[in-house]
């Protein structure tokens, strides 16, 4: 693997008769036609204009190739797909398979890809190895009615939506899933064959399944706590023409007989998509997004939701009769403040560590520009809107306002019962109309722990930061393709997060649809491929104290002065992302950049400096560049436009260069001032100016050359004769 930060030049100067420059790119991503640059003829007596002018162009040709930066809107820990450690899985990526639900079995070791007729059993560790393909086509009598009303492919396939382990045993693990059957939500169950060597399928029949395969949905196999203390699944899905949170009624033969379901009506849930469930205490959380009612007539709005029932619930006895007594739902505000706040209101996806705190992944297309978020919400604060006054609506015409605490009859609806039949039907008539509570779930730290412009991220996976205490780190996918590791820790009152790498897999841009991390893996799923990619091998790639540190995997091991995996670490002095200070005095001395660059350009050139304190990157940092004029003592903060611009590395490129761009440039660090990234000492010069001032180097060159010319010889002499020095 290449090097984290951009392809570098390496410039050869050879002084054997010609003086050439060879430009190598070693990781070439665009054909330079011109791959050998003649600097400067011939050494010689007489210096001649003509010939200083056609060093002047050459050298002028060669400064916009060493500038010209082949991926410079990339960040400095960016990989592309030939830095990356990839394994892909595929039957045949010229049709599409999608392969859109991915499932980790850490105990045996098995990565369960769910697709268009198809579940396949990988090896975990490398998804290129096979274990077993099981078939699972559409019953032929549901293809056939499907057909009248959809396309045949892709909509009346089985598309496999769920995957679940309903065992812990890593020699027979038993599996649940689910599939959309042409229209006709089918359930399976994947266990050993006698022998152990292959899985068999058992078709359980119908299943609250999506069946469409584009739309979202949720689903949690749930063990504990449910009605006759049996094992059983919750979905939050569009299936049977409705969407609703179902979960099985069986008969006394153990067959599936019923759901039980919400009340279909706008209030309860209007056209939602579902991103998440989780089995909390005695209760089911669902995190959806949809169409909000609240709001006033014109607008159409989507908000984010959670929503929750309760395990023991098994409906009312005539009112709500095998329906929900205890669903309740609130809207989640994941929001930048401000003015004019921006609201993140379209959940994408949400993952959660301990069952405590929720983080949810929010995007938004305010002014038609994507931009994502992550919001932590945590269950105390759910609790207590859940807990708190209703939302009424008097009338469908009127607006929605609190409900008056007089108007709430006892006790308290949708509370957790033992018996929910013994509801009284007062207390079921109220949940029917006020399912939905006055107050917002608030997002903790009262901001997003992560804010991306500019990019619509899809899917999300987190696990807790080694090394770190109270340390996460997420995985997220975009639809185009890109993966973000993002670094975090949660320091009781603020939350720190940094983009730690940024990885792109696929040559063409492809919707990232399921996402997992295992370990050192993160694997994906798309339309036409299943991507496996080590995110824990980027040490080494870290040149950088900084860019080191802000990847949770690393530290920078203080005894070697290099990058290493957290593991191997040589002692107990080392940085990493929760115990880096550079502003504290034990760093101070080693991070300021005190010394600088002088540089000469010439007028109408293009200059381009870069963060040269071999300690800092820049990435993940807000870095900002000064300069400080000839005529002025003060620093002032440079105005950025389009001739003088930052780069996505934090390069400060000045185009069209005027005699005016003297001067002193340095480069701060926006949370540490003292740390200075870079500092030059610009002078612009006309081109006659620079011409003269060539001439002069140039036979100061000379005479250093002659000078090493007879050092050469008097030695050869000496040797010649025996001598020494």
């Amino acid at each position: 693997m290449s090097k984290t930060n951009s392809p570098k030049f390496e410039v050869i100067v050879s002084i054997i008769g010609d003086v050439k420059c060879h430009v190598t790119n070693k990781t070439e991503k665009k054909k330079i036609s011109k791959r050998t640059v003649t600097m400067a003829p011939k050494i010689f007596q007489e210096f001649s204009i003509w010939k200083m002018n056609l060093y002047l162009a050459l050298l002028l040709t060669l400064e916009t190739v060493l500038t010209y930066d082949l991926r410079d809107s990339i960040a400095c820990a960016s990989f592309y797909k030939d830095e990356l450690n990839i394994t892909t899985y595929s039957t045949d990526i010229s049709q599409a398979s999608y392969y859109r639900f991915l499932l980790v079995d850490p105990k045996a070791k098995y990565l369960l890809v769910g697709s268009m007729n198809k579940v396949t059993i990988l090896n975990l560790d490398n998804i290129a190895s096979t274990k077993q393909v099981i078939n699972l086509n559409p019953d032929q009598d549901k293809l056939n009615y499907c057909t009248y009303q959809k396309p045949e492919t892709p909509n009346c396939q089985n598309h496999i939506r769920f995957i679940t382990n309903t065992t812990d045993s890593a020699d027979s693990p038993e599996y649940y899933l689910c599939g959309t059957n042409a229209l006709s939500p089918a359930g399976y169950k994947i266990n050993h064959t006698v022998n152990g060597e292959q899985f068999q399928v058992t078709n359980l029949g119908g299943a609250a399944c999506s069946d469409d395969p584009f739309s979202n949905l949720t689903a949690i196999y749930v063990k504990n706590g449910n009605p006759n203390d049996k094992e059983l699944m919750y979905y939050g899905a569009t299936a049977f023409d409705r969407s609703t949170i179902y979960r099985p009624i069986e008969g006394p033969n153990g067959v599936v007989a019923e759901f039980m379901k919400g009340v279909f009506s706008n209030k309860w849930m209007k056209n939602p998509q579902f991103a998440g469930s989780f089995s909390v205490d005695e209760r089911v959380f669902f995190f959806f997004r949809e169409i909000a009612v609240e709001t006033e007539f014109i607008e159409t709005k989507l908000y984010s939701r959670v929503g929750k029932v309760c395990k023991k619930d098994v409906g009312g006895d005539s009112l709500l009769r095998n329906k929900w007594t205890s669903y309740q739902k609130a809207r989640l505000n994941c929001s930048l403040s401000g003015a004019f706040p921006l609201y993140f209101d379209v959940i994408q996806d949400v993952v959660s560590v301990d069952e405590n705190t929720f983080y949810g992944l929010f995007t938004t297309y305010a002014n038609g520009l994507p931009a994502s978020a992550i919001c932590a919400f945590e269950k105390s604060e759910i609790d207590r809107v859940l807990n708190g006054p209703f939302k009424t609506q008097d009338s469908d015409m009127s607006f929605w306002t609190e409900a008056k605490a007089s108007t709430v009859p006892s006790p308290r609806p949708g509370q957790c019962y033992n018996d929910s039949l013994k509801t009284a039907d007062t207390v079921l008539g109220f949940i029917v109309d006020h399912p939905l509570m006055h107050e917002t779930v608030q997002h903790k730290y009262g901001k997003p722990v992560f804010y991306l412009p500019g990019e619509e991220l899809q899917q999300l996976e987190m696990e807790a930061a080694p090394e770190v205490q109270n340390g996460y780190v997420f995985f997220s996918g975009s639809n185009r393709g890109k993966v973000y590791k993002i670094a975090s820790q949660d320091k009781g009152t603020e939350y720190k997060t940094y983009v730690s790498s940024i990885y792109s897999p696929f040559d063409e841009t492809q919707v990232i649809w399921s996402l997992k991390h295992h370990e050192k893996y993160v694997y994906l799923g798309t339309d036409h491929k299943v991507t496996q990619i080590n995110v824990q091998n980027d040490c080494v790639n870290h040149q950088c104290v900084d860019s080191c540190i802000y990847d949770p995997y690393c530290v920078w091991d203080k005894t070697s002065d290099q990058c290493v995996h957290y593991t191997l670490k040589s002692s107990d002095k080392y940085w990493n992302f929760d115990n880096f200070d550079p502003s504290s005095a034990e760093h101070k001395n080693e991070f300021i950049y005190s010394n600088g660059k002088n540089v000469t350009k010439v007028e109408y050139g293009t200059l381009k400096m870069t963060l040269i304190n071999k300690n800092i990157c820049g990435f993940g940092k807000n870095i900002i560049w000064k300069k400080r004029r000839k005529d002025n003592n003060t620093f002032e903060k440079l105005k950025l436009d389009e001739r003088c611009f930052v780069d996505s590395k934090n390069s400060l490129v000045i185009s069209n260069l005027t005699l005016n761009d003297d001067g002193t440039y340095q480069a701060y660090d926006a949370e540490n001032p003292l740390l200075i990234a870079a500092k030059y000492t610009v002078e612009i010069v006309t081109e006659k100016n620079f011409k003269n001032i060539y001439r002069a180097k140039f036979d100061d060159w000379c005479e250093y050359f002659e000078k090493g010319k007879q050092l050469q010889t008097n030695y050869q002499s000496k040797c010649s004769l025996g001598g020494h020095d």
